[in-house]
């Protein structure tokens, strides 16, 4: 089977990744982060949400526990809050990886911070694993809308359906400029982003799957 190319629009395979490919996702994270944490807040009044210096100093000093929240917190919540931490690393030319570390990092730096119960091993494990997987599906979907050789109207509707789609990546490519650079259409194939998610739920090995995909 042909390879197909990976669908990273900010980045040729020839470019190099700088500090700043670095440190924006890990912003984007951070800026995530506290937009879920101020919606609990103002929005929400949620108990949990209401953190210190004291609720922060308890959960290094407690450290994990296993918790018991409901399925749409477990396996609706935290899946998506780590697909945007993905899609921001793979939108500024990271491979599944690197972008699934910061997915990682994001749900440590969630259960350690923000949230005033304690760090949850369930949490970060949802959050990481099918948040990598959500994120990489949402990026590849968002990547198959998105098409530099156009303008005006179109590129204007592509570019807010993929922002829909995979919002971290819509807003970093505002961000980098992305949004309003011309080239080519990559080739992608929307058919892999299905494949991979029915793989790594089903448990079945992706490594193959991301070779094939790019």
């Amino acid at each position: 089977m042909t390879a197909l190319a990976d669908p990273a629009p900010l980045h040729s395979e020839d470019d190099s990744l700088d500090a700043v490919d670095y440190l924006l996702p890990a912003g984007m994270v951070l800026f995530s982060s506290a937009v879920f944490w101020g919606f609990a807040r103002t929005v929400l009044d949620a108990e949990y949400s209401r953190i210190g210096t004291s609720s922060i100093q308890r959960n290094f000093t407690v450290g994990f526990e296993w918790d018991a929240d409901g399925f749409p917190i477990n396996q609706i919540g935290h899946p998506y809050q780590g697909s945007l931490y993905h899609t921001a690393a793979r939108a500024t030319g990271h491979d599944f990886w690197v972008a699934a570390l910061y997915t990682f990092l994001g749900s440590l730096q969630w259960e350690m911070f923000m949230e005033n119960e304690l760090p949850s091993y369930n949490d970060l494990i949802t959050t990481t694993f099918s948040g990598a997987a959500f994120g990489e599906t949402l990026f590849r979907l968002g990547s198959e809308l998105l098409d530099p050789s156009t303008s005006g109207s179109e590129r204007v509707w592509r570019e807010l359906g993929a922002g829909v789609i995979a919002p971290t990546m819509g807003l970093t490519r505002t961000l980098t400029g992305g949004i309003v650079e011309s080239g080519d259409r990559e080739e992608s194939n929307i058919l892999w982003a299905a494949i991979f998610l029915w793989a790594f739920e089903a448990g079945l090995p992706t490594r193959e799957i991301l070779t094939r995909a790019g």
